[in-house]
């Protein structure tokens, strides 16, 4: 049996993570882990604001929408590049 603590934390010279690139991991460890989670939930805001702004032009409320609808709603702000 073998500790493998370190290969879970990238932070401390573990792991590169499931989808990113070798560089992707480097730059990533480069930024404040504190800014960077600033930085991810101001980004989901203001997708999930678009999205929602986009279903209420429709005259319709998150509630009216189907879950296939939101996703899809969410992947084009995501390539609206919100």
């Amino acid at each position: 049996m073998s500790d493998q603590t370190s290969c879970h934390v990238p932070y401390d010279g573990g792991y590169c993570p499931q989808g990113l690139t070798f560089a992707q991991r480097t730059e990533m460890l480069d930024k404040d882990p504190e800014q960077a989670l600033h930085s991810a939930c101001e980004k989901f805001i203001r997708r999930f604001t678009a999205m929602e702004q986009s279903i209420l032009a429709e005259g319709r409320t998150l509630e009216e929408v189907s879950r296939e609808e939101l996703l899809a709603s969410w992947d084009a702000q995501k390539r609206n590049g919100r």
